[in-house]
């Protein structure tokens, strides 16, 4: 199990690498309160600025937040070919459909289990 803290920006990934973490993750959580922008609204461009620059500074794998994939299926493919572009490492399962899981306080954030395929 790697422990992958998040981190706002290339300073605080520094650090985290600096402190003995293997690996971060640059969230849109992050990104959105280091932007006053919300989440939901946050750009693939937006998340792939902020991956790039992290990915640039430190020496550890950077996991970047795809939310739900910015859209269809098409568009999940052009966000993970952009964000492992950028960081170099990988995004996360992306299992939401625009609404994060957890934060919603219900299961409407849930993809149906038919339409899984479609996006990958």
């Amino acid at each position: 199990t790697t422990v992958m803290p998040g981190c706002l920006d290339p300073l605080t990934a520094l650090i985290l690498e600096d402190i003995g973490f293997e690996a971060v993750y640059v969230g849109g959580f992050a990104i959105g309160a280091q932007t006053a922008i919300t989440e939901p609204l946050l750009s693939l461009t937006e998340m792939a600025d902020a991956a790039g620059r992290v990915a640039q500074t430190v020496q550890v794998p950077v996991l970047c937040d795809a939310g739900a994939g910015f859209g269809q299926a098409i568009h999940v493919a052009r966000a993970i070919h952009i964000l492992q572009n950028v960081s170099d490492s990988g995004i996360p399962y992306l299992k939401g459909t625009g609404v994060v899981i957890g934060r919603s306080g219900g299961d409407d954030a849930l993809v149906q289990p038919h339409r899984h395929g479609e996006r990958f």
